[in-house]
């Protein structure tokens, strides 16, 4: 028993081959120049997996955001407890000039209004907001301390 294989048989098969080959080159050609390899669920036996691992890389970047949101409000409460650490400075050296029995009226009086100064800065800074919430009243983060 002979097979006879026809002339359009032939020219059919090779037309779907063409075809074949053109769909394989504009697929691996998009994913030499896009350089993925994966675009759509149906591309990959592993889209399941791909997609919970994109799943997780978001949560990892939501993570990043709220640790560099944390850091930058940590830096801030820093530099205000820093300002605050100089201002208990300068009010130690001030009461050390204040014991200074030398002193006159005068000389106490600017001396304790420069200790008043101190005091109200140090409210000030104790009012410290960060993005609209006060820093130094615990949980209450509504209402100033």
């Amino acid at each position: 028993m002979t097979v006879r294989i026809s002339e359009n048989q032939t020219a059919s098969a090779l037309l779907n081959a063409i075809r074949d080959n053109r769909q394989s080159f504009a697929k691996y050609s998009n994913e030499v120049s896009t350089g993925i390899k994966v675009a759509e669920p149906g591309d990959s036996t592993y889209s399941g997996t791909i997609s919970q691992l994109r799943g997780v890389l978001d949560k990892i970047e939501g993570y990043g955001a709220r640790v560099k949101n944390v850091e930058s409000a940590l830096n801030f409460q820093e530099a205000v407890l820093g300002q605050a650490t100089d201002l208990l400075v300068r009010a130690k050296e001030v009461a050390a000039q204040g014991a200074n029995e030398t002193n006159s009226t005068t000389e106490r009086r600017a001396l304790a209004e420069e200790i008043l100064e101190i005091r109200d800065h140090m409210v000030t800074l104790a009012k410290s907001q960060y993005q609209g919430e006060y820093i130094f009243h615990g949980a209450s983060t509504n209402t100033p301390p």
